[in-house]
């Protein structure tokens, strides 16, 4: 996925899917999207302690908030998601931070970071496939004339997200003068299987993305073990993880990231 310059990044605002035969979303400007909203810290871990690798078929994240508890302390967390045809990792982070002055709230704390591995068996690989609307048909994500939703899967046809709904999705566009990306991913985990699901489409304006055809990737694929994982990081890098990219220290490049 190419890289998007700062200011070019847009993600969903909730509740304003609107769809009208077909579906579109309501973007603000963000400067990140997708997995890039977990620190860069805690990706650089992550990867470097194999949790995760470095090219990922479906990843994203949640907005990172800070919470206050009932004692008044307050801390900071999110969760993100991340799987390719090997595992399927959901990763939850948090740290404590505290008021400072001119209302901002500064980390006293290491990132805490926990969560599940689901390992996959091997299908085989991903399935690829290639959606377009059909002005003239009724295949659309939804063909009510006015319906109000706030999940992402209602840009694509019920056949297509049916496997993945209930899970965890996000969409988001990246933008340029001369062209328009929209990607969407989703995740569903259960018991015995992990479905994934990454759709990009692109057009030349905005305007005419909703016209443009999907291109689309799955995998469902039975979970073979669970290995869960625990442990603290902060910054700056330590020289293993350093070590561990190459030296540079820098982030894998993922979906909805810039390198």
């Amino acid at each position: 996925m190419a890289p998007a310059r700062r200011g070019d990044l847009e993600v969903a605002r909730v509740g304003v899917l609107a769809s009208r035969g077909l579906a579109s979303v309501d973007y603000v400007p963000v400067d990140v999207a997708g997995f890039e909203i977990v620190p860069d810290v805690v990706r650089v871990r992550l990867t470097a302690t194999g949790v995760i690798g470095k090219a990922a078929l479906c990843a994203s994240a949640k907005g990172l908030t800070v919470r206050r508890r009932a004692d008044g302390s307050t801390y900071q967390s999110g969760s993100a998601w991340w799987a390719d045809t090997t595992r399927a990792v959901i990763i939850d982070v948090r740290r404590e931070v505290e008021l400072r002055r001119g209302r901002r709230y500064a980390p006293v704390g290491a990132w805490r970071v926990s969560g599940v591995a689901h390992h996959l068996e091997d299908v085989g690989g991903a399935e690829h496939s290639t959606w377009q609307y059909d002005a003239a048909g009724t295949s659309g994500a939804n063909s009510s004339p006015s319906v109000i939703t706030d999940d992402p899967l209602d840009l694509l046809p019920p056949g297509v997200a049916a496997p993945v709904r209930g899970g965890l999705s996000d969409v988001w566009r990246e933008s340029s003068p001369t062209s328009a990306t929209e990607f969407l991913t989703a995740l569903r985990v259960s018991d015995e299987e992990v479905r994934l699901l990454e759709a990009h489409r692109t057009a030349r304006s905005e305007r005419v993305l909703t016209r443009a055809p999907w291109s689309v990737t799955t995998l469902m694929a039975p979970v073979t073990r669970r290995v869960p994982f625990d442990f603290t990081c902060g910054d700056p890098l330590a020289a293993g993880d350093r070590q561990a990219l190459g030296g540079g220290g820098r982030p894998p490049r993922l979906p909805g990231g810039r390198p």
